[in-house]
C-alpha cells in the first residue's frame, strides 16, 4: 500500500441576500476583496431606479454569481426567466460572470419588463441563450441613459462598517464610470453648518479591487490602492505627509503576472509610506510562488519583485564581506 501526501487548497464560496425597493436577490462570491460584490449591489440600485422610471412595481430578482476563475468565457452568463407557472410572478435575471456589466444588466431588466408577456409564452418561461447577446449588444436606450446619470455610491463595508464611515476616500458610479473621490467638508457661512464635499481624483472604466489602507487597526483610512484591472493599479494618499491639503497619486503601474492568477491581492501599509502588494502564482498543482511588490509613495518608487531585490542585496552584501 502506498500513501501519497499532497498539499490541497480548500476554498468555500459564500453569499448574502439584498433588497432595494422591489429589486431583490442574492450575491454569491468567492473573495470579499473583489469589487464585483459591490458592483452587484450598485447594479441592483440602478435596477430599482429603472423599474420606477418604467412604472414597474412587481418584484425583480437579480441573482449574481461571481465566477472569478472563468475569465472571459461567455457560456451561461445571463438567464432571464419567470419564476413559476402562474402569471404575475417575478422576473428573474441570473448571471454567472467574471465581471458584471452595468449597462448590459439594465438592458436585460428593461427588456424583461417590456416583454414579460412574451417571455411567459416561451418554453419553460425562459429566453433562449441566443437572445441574450442580441439584447445586451443593443444601443443604450433612453431609459437606461437617464438612469445611469444618477450617482450610486460604493455600498457600506459589511465587515468594517464603523471604519468605513470615517474613511476619507471612496468611490461612486455615474454614467458607467467609477469616480474615486476624496471626502471633505466646508463651512457654509450663510447656514453656519459644515457641508460635505467631494473632490474626484480618478475616473476609471472599471475597479477590480479597492484596497483602503490602515496602518493602525482602529483608524480611518486616507490611503488606497485602486486596481483598475487584475493587472494594474494606482496608489493614492489624500493626506500626504499628514497634510490634508496635499493629495498624492501615482501613475498607473502594470503588474507582471500570469493571466490565471485569480485570487485578490493582499495589500498592506507597512509604515514609512511603504506599501506591499502580495499575490501567489500557482506554478503547478504542487508548487506555488509568492510574489511581493514594494512601493514607496514619497518618491514614487516601485520594486516589482521584493524577493528578487532582497536576493540581489544579500548577494552584494556577501560579496562586499568577501572583499
Amino acid at each position: 500500500m502506498t500513501i501519497l501526501s499532497t498539499s490541497l487548497f480548500a476554498h468555500s464560496d459564500v453569499g448574502y441576500q439584498y433588497k432595494y425597493g422591489n429589486v431583490k436577490g442574492y450575491i454569491f462570491y468567492g473573495y470579499y476583496e473583489h469589487e464585483e460584490r459591490n458592483k452587484a449591489e450598485i447594479i441592483a440600485q440602478y435596477a430599482e431606479l429603472l423599474a420606477k422610471e418604467m412604472n414597474y412595481r412587481d418584484t425583480i430578482f437579480l441573482n449574481f454569481t461571481h465566477d472569478y476563475v472563468k475569465g472571459a468565457q461567455k457560456e451561461y452568463e445571463y438567464k432571464i426567466l419567470l419564476n413559476g407557472e402562474k402569471k404575475g410572478l417575478p422576473i428573474v435575471i441570473s448571471q454567472n460572470r467574471n465581471r458584471y456589466d452595468i449597462i448590459q444588466t439594465l438592458l436585460l431588466v428593461e427588456y424583461a419588463i417590456n416583454n414579460k408577456a412574451a417571455i411567459e409564452k416561451t418554453p419553460q418561461k425562459m429566453l433562449p441563450d441566443a437572445d441574450m447577446e442580441k439584447i445586451t449588444s443593443r444601443s443604450i436606450s433612453e431609459n437606461v441613459s437617464k438612469i445611469i446619470s444618477h450617482k450610486i455610491y460604493k455600498p457600506a463595508d459589511r465587515i468594517n462598517a464603523d471604519l468605513d464611515q470615517i474613511d476619507e476616500i471612496s468611490y461612486y458610479v455615474q454614467n458607467n464610470k467609477f469616480h474615486v473621490y476624496k471626502k471633505g467638508s466646508t463651512h457654509n457661512a450663510e447656514k453656519d453648518v459644515l457641508e460635505k464635499t467631494e473632490e474626484v481624483l480618478l475616473q476609471l472604466d472599471n475597479i477590480y479591487q479597492f484596497s483602503k489602507l490602515r496602518l493602525y487597526p482602529y483608524y480611518g483610512s486616507s490611503k488606497a490602492v485602486v486596481f483598475d484591472s487584475d493587472s494594474s493599479f494606482y496608489c493614492i494618499d489624500i493626506a500626504a505627509d499628514y497634510d490634508f491639503d496635499r493629495t498624492f497619486f501615482s501613475k498607473r503601474y502594470p503588474i507582471d503576472k500570469p493571466s490565471y492568477v485569480f485570487e485578490p491581492y493582499l495589500v498592506n501599509d507597512v509604515g514609512g509610506n511603504i506599501i506591499t502588494i502580495h499575490f501567489v502564482v500557482m506554478q503547478t498543482i504542487h508548487s506555488v510562488k509568492h510574489k511581493v511588490i514594494g512601493y514607496r509613495m514619497e518618491d514614487d518608487c516601485l520594486i516589482e519583485d521584493l524577493n528578487h531585490f532582497f536576493n540581489l542585496a544579500g548577494r552584494a552584501k556577501y560579496m562586499q564581506r568577501s572583499e
